[in-house]
């Protein structure tokens, strides 16, 4: 089984840290945007691991993705990227 998520490295140092641990199992050794559940049963896959924030708006921008409207309300209101988020 595997667990897909969007956790990006950019979005903070303990992000990062967590991310890139030497003493994490890895779903293999060529793949550091993975781990693995100690006992094997299941790995988390983290694809956006090494994206940063202009990459995820590039992805919207050429896909047309649809995504939430309050990040453009952030955005007139002056809000730094780096202070945009959304739960």
């Amino acid at each position: 089984m595997a667990i897909l998520t969007g956790v990006r490295a950019d979005e903070s140092l303990n992000r990062f840290m967590g991310l890139v641990s030497q003493r994490k199992l890895r779903y293999a050794d060529d793949k550091p945007w993975t781990t693995a559940s100690p006992e094997g049963f299941y790995y988390t896959m983290y694809p956006l691991y090494d994206w940063k924030a202009r990459d995820i708006w590039i992805y919207n921008a050429r896909t047309c993705a649809i995504y939430n409207p309050l990040y453009d309300l952030m955005y007139r209101a002056g809000v730094p990227l780096r202070n945009m988020r959304v739960w």
